[in-house]
């Protein structure tokens, strides 16, 4: 026989929620797993010299009781960007808070959880910032760090408008730029950044047709993904970026870009009219490309 309560109770039952939001919305930190934030607290700048060269090259051979030559006269430049700084509120109204009290809420501390949310807001908006500007500073033209590449074009990065799919002679021809001797990069340190979709179009271009075998060891599952985690390119390690432009593929020497924090992330409560509780957080960090011509850039990939 079927049994049913003999008293409903379903007014009475209180809401306990698991302690674990869960967010539909990325929050992105790529770029921090990539570059460590340097501390740089003086200034309201980051400035670094730049050897241009000699304009005037006296090296050369001689003969047993030639003069020394002449020194050579040598370029410095200075590259400047300015720092920047970002911030978010966070702010809960003290009513809520009444009311989210007890134990309906598994939630043991909603302040704490709006302030941890908005700090992963805060750092989403700093990569995001911090992406675009590396893009913009991979160029073959115009003016980064003050410096004019139309007066000094030995400073200009690879630049590749391929408008077409992604392929792997752009790719060979992108790392035999930046290995020629113009460039001269150190292959053991370039890395390559590319959005999401680019990694998928590289994986198929180098992994065959659609049918191609399944990867499969005697005694292991078969596996039909290509994407395997620690893709590279002639040993290049290839990045996925999230938010990374999906036409724009990047590479060049991990240790000609820095990120740089002049204030880490900084929470203060501040008094407010209203009744509410509010946070102040804020943070100050800027990405530098220290060297141009060490950096190459694809744009128009077919996404």
């Amino acid at each position: 026989m079927s049994l049913t309560t003999s008293t409903t109770w379903t007014n009475l039952i209180q809401e306990v929620l698991l302690p674990r939001v869960q967010s539909v919305f990325f929050q992105n930190d790529s770029l921090f797993k990539i570059w460590a934030p340097q501390p740089h607290l003086i200034g309201d700048s980051i400035d670094w010299p730049i050897h241009y060269g000699p304009s005037t090259d006296y090296a050369g051979t001689y003969s047993e009781g030639d003069p020394a030559p002449n020194p050579n006269i040598d370029v410095i430049l200075k590259g400047s960007v300015s720092k920047q700084p970002f911030q978010v509120s966070a702010s809960i109204s003290k009513v809520a808070l009444d009311y989210m009290g007890g134990n309906k809420l598994g939630l043991s501390d909603p302040v704490l959880f709006d302030i941890e949310n908005k700090v992963k807001a805060l750092l989403n908006s700093v990569n995001v910032t911090l992406l675009a500007s590396l893009e913009a500073a991979v160029d073959s033209t115009g003016t980064y760090g003050g410096n004019a590449i139309a007066t000094y074009s030995a400073l200009a990065s690879y630049e590749s408008a391929v408008s077409g799919v992604h392929s792997i002679s752009m790719m060979e021809d992108m790392y035999e730029a930046l290995l020629d001797n113009d460039r001269g990069c150190d292959p053991s340190q370039l890395i390559c950044l590319m959005p999401q979709n680019q990694i998928t179009n590289h994986t198929r271009l180098v992994s065959g047709a659609s049918n191609y075998p399944l990867n499969h060891q005697s005694g292991s599952p078969t596996d039909g993904g290509r994407q395997i985690p620690g893709a590279k390119f002639n040993g290049v390690p290839i990045y996925g970026i999230p938010d990374m432009t999906d036409t724009v593929v990047l590479m060049g020497e991990k240790d000609k870009v820095a990120i740089f924090e002049a204030r880490p992330v900084t929470i203060e409560e501040k008094s407010v009219t209203a009744d509410e509780v509010f946070f102040l957080i804020t943070c100050n960090y800027q990405i530098a490309l220290l060297n141009q011509a060490k950096w190459a850039k694809l744009t128009g990939v077919t996404a």
